[in-house]
C-alpha cells in the first residue's frame, strides 16, 4: 500500500504541473502577439544557454517550425518575428 501512495503521490505532483504550464500557456497565448511569445520562449532557452563574449548562445537544435508550434504561430510568422528582434 505505502508504494501505491508514493506513485499516486508522484503523479498528482506531474499533473499540477502540467496543469500549471498549461494555464500559464495559455494566458500567454492570449495575452501576447507572436512577437511576444517568440521573445519568451527564446528567453526561456536562453536561462539554459552558454554566455560567450557576443552574448548567449543557444544550442537548442529547433527550426522555425518546432519554435511555431511552440509558440502557436505559422512558421511565417515566427519568422518574421526573430528578424524584427534581429
Amino acid at each position: 500500500m505505502r508504494f501505491q501512495r508514493g506513485i499516486l503521490r508522484r503523479l498528482m505532483l506531474v499533473s499540477a504541473q502540467r496543469l500549471r504550464t498549461a494555464e500559464r500557456q495559455r494566458v500567454e497565448f492570449a495575452s501576447y502577439d507572436v512577437l511576444g511569445r517568440v521573445a519568451r520562449r527564446i528567453d526561456e532557452l536562453a536561462e539554459t544557454g552558454t554566455e560567450t563574449a557576443e552574448g548567449i548562445e543557444i544550442d537548442a537544435g529547433l527550426s522555425q517550425e518546432d519554435l511555431a508550434a511552440w509558440t502557436a504561430a505559422s512558421r511565417e510568422a515566427v519568422s518574421k518575428a526573430l528578424g524584427a528582434m534581429r
